[in-house]
């Protein structure tokens, strides 16, 4: 078993880190989240463990996160949904919990993105109010007989 180095997060210019299908273990470093000119991610199909970094946020030309089949645990963080950029989210089969975020670029995303996580929930919002009617007007004339 093979974890992440934090040193990875040096690596400043990289613009795509594609370690999926590798038997990866251990947590995903924090440190991850200094690579800002990195367009793809993708440590899918490994044995990663603990919560996504909440420094994912700070990857703001991010287009491709693939985090599927892993064992990741915790909450989404709230910093990813910052990230306008990211066209395609994997996050399924893992054991996320808590809400599922529904703003920023997460409004686009479909529940395939976070399947087969039995502790995440889709957000429920209370029903809008009312529509309220406005009543017909009378002509200036008044109603008139038959």
């Amino acid at each position: 078993m093979c974890p992440l180095i934090p040193q990875l997060g040096q690596l400043s210019n990289l613009q795509y880190l594609e370690l999926h299908d590798n038997s990866i273990s251990g947590t995903i470093p924090a440190e991850l989240g200094n690579l800002t000119n990195l367009i793809s991610l993708d440590l899918s199909s490994n044995k990663l463990s603990g919560p996504i970094p909440y420094s994912f946020g700070n990857l703001q030309k991010l287009r491709l996160l693939l985090l599927n089949n892993n064992n990741l645990s915790g909450n989404i963080p709230m910093s990813l949904t910052t990230v306008t950029t990211l066209q395609i989210l994997d996050l399924s089969s893992n054991n996320l919990t808590g809400d599922i975020p529904i703003n920023g670029s997460f409004a686009y995303f479909t529940p395939m993105s976070f399947r087969n996580n039995p502790g995440l929930k889709p957000q429920e919002f209370p029903p809008p109010p009312p529509m309220f009617q406005i009543a017909p007007t009378l002509s200036a004339g008044g109603p008139t007989s038959p």
